[in-house]
């Protein structure tokens, strides 16, 4: 049975999985994918995203989210989040870009923390009430899975501390 609006609004942390699929596409199967992104956001209530749901909170947010020159189907790259060299498993065919540099956004969701390589793609995004990456955390390509996921979710569900 497909999970309720309701319990969606109810749940402590909403895990916005993978694909496969084009986050441009308007099939039923991911333009629900878009509703519940976009109720997340909106309510501003935690929210983990990872690879195609990742694209979609990227397009929600206003990046450009563009098909890559050849997809990835098990990648294993480096990112450098918070100054930490980490590497990840990547299955992607699609990628949202920034300006090269670009490490903070402004959007309606609030001020969102980019990580992105070295030509723009967004590798990870951290807003007030969400988090989402790109690759694969849960991949056995991800050396440093477990730990960056442990980082994201506590992103998401422990408050700023003032």
């Amino acid at each position: 049975d497909a999970v309720t609006d309701d319990e969606l609004g109810a749940a402590d942390l909403v895990v916005a999985g993978p694909g496969p699929g084009d986050p441009r596409d308007a099939s039923p199967r991911l333009a629900r994918l878009h509703d519940i992104v976009g109720r997340r956001l909106d309510q501003q209530r935690p929210m983990l995203a990872v690879c195609l749901s990742h694209q979609v909170v990227a397009h929600r947010l206003g990046l450009p989210v563009e098909p890559l020159p050849t997809p990835r189907q098990g990648l294993p790259l480096g990112i450098d989040l918070d100054g930490t060299h980490a590497v990840v498993g990547f299955y992607n065919s699609f990628a949202a870009r920034v300006v090269p540099g670009t490490t903070t956004l402004t959007t309606d969701a609030g001020e969102v923390r980019v990580t992105a390589g070295e030509v723009g793609e967004v590798h990870v995004l951290r807003g007030p009430s969400f988090a989402s990456v790109q690759g694969h955390l849960e991949s056995v390509l991800s050396r440093d899975g477990l730990a960056i996921l442990r980082a994201l979710v506590e992103h998401v569900l422990v408050p700023a501390r003032a």
